[in-house]
């Protein structure tokens, strides 16, 4: 019982607290790189988004109001739209949110399992 007692070899402790603080500070940086990269991403997208709102409100300015008689020129610029792109992110998101929150099917062997550690 006193062998366990002894505290006579300290380094043995620092370099574990060293080695412990070093895999903490890799992991943080590992997850800071990918928060970055995901919120680069994220807030790229918002300012083209913004560019081209900003765009399409100054060409709508500019543009030459028609007559009330002139109704073919409303009426062709209104089909002329076109369908924007639409992001694969959010294409992934909506064909798997169903499957994500939908209850499991047996909870019960599912919470055991968890439970157990498996």
């Amino acid at each position: 019982m006193d062998h366990y007692m002894k505290f006579g070899n300290e380094n043995i402790h620092l370099a574990a607290i060293l080695v412990s603080l070093g895999i903490i500070i890799i992991l943080v940086c590992i997850i800071a790189k990918v928060m970055q990269q995901s919120l680069n991403k994220d807030l790229s997208t918002e300012i083209k988004n913004q560019i081209n709102k900003n765009k399409r409100r100054q060409e709508r300015v500019k543009l030459p109001r028609s007559d009330p008689s002139d109704d073919t020129n409303s009426l062709t610029s209104k089909t002329s739209k076109t369908k924007k792109p639409v992001d694969a992110v959010d294409v992934a998101w909506k064909k798997v949110h169903g499957d994500v929150f939908r209850p499991p099917m047996f909870p019960n062997i599912l919470s055991c399992v968890v439970g157990a550690g498996f």
